[in-house]
């Protein structure tokens, strides 16, 4: 079972027949590819360099490593920021996760051809509860407020996990 299949049982996503794989922590040891997009909207500027090293920070202290995707790699974990509003009247932003993964020669039955590509396990939207801010305020709060939306939603995977 690959990294994000177990996150996925952990979720409780997997489908009837399958049983839950050990604690995903022990299999994201090794590090896992994570892309950062950030798509910016008049003054509301998102850099994606310090909001990725706010997000794995988090992650760090659970024992987890992660890694900036590549550009001829396949990330696991895909995090699309999008910021809207002008300076005026202060910025906002939300943020899309997406757990996927790279799947091989999988056909749904035999009148089809195998599919080789990304499939997405599991997706979530959450938004930037606080407005107002501008420029490097913006940025740093758009940051830690990545970070800690994630630190929880990796918490809720593990809480799941242990109930298996």
């Amino acid at each position: 079972m690959t990294i994000l299949s177990a996150a996925t049982a952990a979720l409780g996503l997997v489908s009837a027949g399958q049983a839950p794989e050990a604690n995903p922590v022990h299999l994201l040891q090794d590090g896992v590819a994570l892309s950062i997009t950030a798509h910016t909207s008049g003054m509301c500027e998102v850099q994606p360099a310090p909001l990725f090293e706010r997000m794995t920070d988090s992650f760090s202290a659970h024992g987890l490593e992660f890694r900036r995707a590549q550009d001829d790699e396949t990330s696991l974990i895909a995090i699309t920021v999008r910021t809207y509003g002008q300076t005026d009247y202060g910025c906002g932003a939300y943020m899309h996760v997406e757990f996927m993964q790279h799947v091989e020669a999988v056909a749904v039955d035999y009148a089809q051809a195998p599919y080789e590509g990304q499939v997405t396990l599991a997706s979530f939207m959450t938004p930037y509860p606080q407005s107002g801010l501008e420029g490097e305020d913006f940025q740093a709060g758009l940051g830690d407020w990545a970070r800690e939306e994630l630190t929880g939603l990796w918490g809720q995977m593990m809480e799941l996990q242990a109930q298996d």
